[in-house]
């Protein structure tokens, strides 16, 4: 299993190289692993990312590798959840 096959300190992510993706996203869920896309590689299509990076969350994953420093900032506006989601977070545990 994937968890048995990381080396280092138990932890690994899981990483889309294709494929149906919903079998690698339900594996590392059952295994309590980030799910983490593949790279964007026109490093210059900032909106591209954007909307790739939107796909990718919806669907669900937790980050996306990035090639490139100027698609950091993107990736990470992407994958970090609005005020609006952090709080019905904390309605539903019931922590507001």
């Amino acid at each position: 299993d994937v968890v048995s096959r990381c080396s280092i300190d138990h932890y690994c992510y899981v990483v889309r190289s294709g494929g149906d993706t919903r079998i690698m996203l339900f594996g590392a869920a059952a295994a309590g692993l980030p799910a983490i896309d593949t790279a964007f590689t026109d490093f210059g299509d900032a909106a591209g990312l954007r909307a790739e990076c939107d796909v990718a969350a919806r669907d669900g994953f937790t980050g996306k590798l990035a090639i490139h420093p100027d698609q950091v900032a993107v990736i990470n506006a992407a994958f970090t959840p609005s005020e609006a989601a952090l709080a019905r977070a904390r309605r539903v545990l019931g922590l507001e």
